[in-house]
């Protein structure tokens, strides 16, 4: 069956001869450090942001999750931020810090991006009713998008009830895709 004979202890596969040519890893692990720094930190000033919003609306719990949240990112954005620099300087004893960071950082963004999803879910009522006290009556405006700035008012119940939940809904896809992706690193 098996014919052909095993590589001897010595060799290496091919693959990692093709891998290993000659070629510095350092602008890739930087290129992603970057990446992920900004994106934890443009996430974690969201999260930020939105405390003040929940204890407005008497959402102490959303408050609460979004502050958690924020400290994870916080500490992300950190650990890409030392990876950036050790890669920068190129000692040996700071990229070996790097590499055992970002095992951590592995755990935190899955394990916040879980807790994200659960808290998506569970707190379906209190996120959509904290979006119709804020929008009810008032003109919502978005400055971005595709088709340049859009302008919604939303003169009753109905208008933002539905508005909400259209926003929760894609909100659930978008926070299940964040996971899976999350996941898949």
């Amino acid at each position: 069956m098996f014919s052909r004979p095993p590589p001897s202890a010595g060799a290496q596969a091919s693959y990692v001869n093709r891998l290993s040519a000659g070629r510095n890893l350092r602008s890739i692990v930087m290129l992603f450090a970057f990446l992920s720094a900004i994106y934890s930190l443009f996430s974690a000033i969201g999260n930020f942001r939105s405390i003040s919003i929940d204890r407005n609306e008497q959402q102490s719990k959303l408050a609460t999750f979004s502050l958690i949240m924020g400290i994870l990112l916080i500490v992300v954005f950190a650990f890409e931020a030392f990876g950036i620099v050790a890669t920068m300087t190129q000692r040996h004893q700071l990229v070996r810090i790097y590499a055992m960071l970002s095992f951590v950082t592995v755990l935190i963004a899955t394990g916040g991006g879980l807790l994200e999803v659960i808290i998506h879910f569970t707190m379906k009522n209190n996120i959509i009713s904290e979006c119709e006290q804020l929008i009810q009556g008032d003109q919502v405006f978005y400055p971005f998008g595709f088709l340049g700035p859009v302008s919604h008012t939303f003169v009753n119940q109905q208008d933002s009830t539905e508005w909400c939940t259209n926003e929760w809904n894609h909100d659930s896809w978008a926070n299940i895709v964040e996971l899976l992706i999350l996941i898949s690193q």
